[in-house]
């Protein structure tokens, strides 16, 4: 899963969570990742791939950044409100991140 990843976002700059369910084999599963307590970052992830994203930052192999856009192009949003700084919610709110290559 992690050389999957890897190579998706090697290949595809910006990669958005929404692509990277849609066309990465074994990304979809039924957990919600959380960046801190009432920030989300994504629905709908195997623990696989949560493993994998966690660990390929780790290890400074990818990046991510903060950025609306690309959802918004590609389509997939999360139906949150978009967390505009890092502090706890008491209500979920939406980090929509995307992942390049270092």
């Amino acid at each position: 899963m992690k050389t999957l990843i890897y190579n998706y976002i090697k290949n595809h700059p910006q990669t958005t969570y929404a692509e990277l369910s849609r066309d990465v084999d074994g990304f979809s599963g039924d957990r919600q990742t959380m960046y801190q307590s009432g920030i989300v970052l994504w629905l709908n992830m195997s623990k696989e791939a949560e493993d994998a994203i966690q660990e390929l930052v780790a290890e400074n192999l990818i990046f991510a950044s903060v950025s609306t856009l690309p959802y918004l192009i590609d389509g997939p949003v999360l139906n949150l409100p978009i967390a505009k700084v890092n502090r706890r919610y008491k209500n979920p709110h939406w980090l929509p991140l995307v992942f390049s290559v270092k």
